[in-house]
């Protein structure tokens, strides 16, 4: 490997164990680290956001049963929004045994985060 800095050709790789955060949900990866030992430079290896991606995979049941639980917490059920969103019946539940995907997960964040976006939008006439 080449340091991108220098051009010298002697990085050393280093590993250690990050720890992420992602809403309340904390997850580790390990990040690796390439350090050049003819100017200092050190930069992320390609494996560090393969290994991030794996953790975050592994993550992400507990993320979104902690976003489903706390709609709970604040009255909003599952089949309420289902409706206001056009989704299948079901469909949470199904997120909650199979998983989500990103854009699934990123719709549960917001609903998490601004919750009054769900009465707005069902306050919309239908057709509209």
């Amino acid at each position: 490997m080449e340091c991108v800095v220098c051009g010298a050709d002697n990085l050393k790789q280093l590993c250690c164990i990050k720890m992420e955060k992602y809403m309340s949900i904390s997850f580790s990866y390990e990040e690796v680290i390439g350090k050049c030992d003819e100017c200092g430079e050190s930069e992320h290896m390609k494996e560090t956001d393969k290994n991030y991606l794996e953790a975050f995979e592994f993550a992400k049941p507990r993320i979104v049963k902690m976003l489903i639980g706390h709609l709970a917490i604040q009255k909003l059920s599952r089949p309420y929004i289902e409706r206001v969103l056009g989704i299948r019946q079901r469909t949470i539940e199904k997120w909650l045994v199979e998983g989500c995907s990103d854009g699934e997960l990123v719709l549960l964040k917001i609903i998490h985060l601004h919750p009054e976006l769900l009465i707005e939008l069902d306050e919309i006439p239908k057709g509209e």
